[in-house]
């Protein structure tokens, strides 16, 4: 699934950084004082009708299972979030956004250690995904494969930066 979302990216195209960071507050589900686990009324009431684009995903899950639903691509300015329409995933994917403690992508992986913990590492078939919990959310921080590492957290070069992640809402 998450191969789907990268590909998302690529077709979407690279934003151009405006100079102005959006933050994510995990805690409160926001971005930019935008509830981007909102309905997607709620969404466009905050954000107005031509900001999300929907788009349809048939795709096979990790466990093989097959899922259609669509997904949100949400435009706050220039730059993009995507969610899943069922609302447990967000993909962040461009550098404007942080959280409130400052981390993005591009941000180092110690960077993340220092504020949600030592993380599930788990090696994908092109990259890393380190699992952080922060404020009852999960993180599924993206690292590519050029990162030094002998397939374990420990020996993870920490300097390496973050490509991408996902906000991971427990059903």
């Amino acid at each position: 699934m998450k191969r789907i979302f990268i590909l998302f990216l690529f077709l979407l195209g690279c934003s151009v950084p405006s100079g102005r960071e959006y933050r994510i507050d995990l805690a409160s589900r926001q971005i930019d004082g935008i509830n981007f686990m909102g309905t997607l009324s709620e969404i466009k009431g905050q954000l107005g009708n031509n900001t999300i684009q929907i788009l349809p995903r048939d795709a096979i899950s990790d466990q093989g299972d097959r899922v259609i639903d669509t997904l949100w691509i949400i435009s706050i300015s220039d730059h993009h979030i995507i969610r899943q329409s069922n609302q447990t995933t967000v993909l962040i994917d461009d550098s404007v956004f942080k959280t409130n403690e400052g981390v993005g992508i591009g941000s180092s992986i110690q960077e993340f250690v220092d504020h949600y913990g030592i993380p599930r590492f788990q090696e994908e078939d092109i990259g890393y995904t380190l699992i952080f919990n922060a404020y009852g959310l999960k993180l599924d921080v993206y690292i590519y494969p050029d990162c030094n590492c002998e397939h374990d957290f420990a020996s993870l070069d920490k300097r390496c930066p973050v490509a991408n992640f996902f906000i991971t809402v427990p059903a």
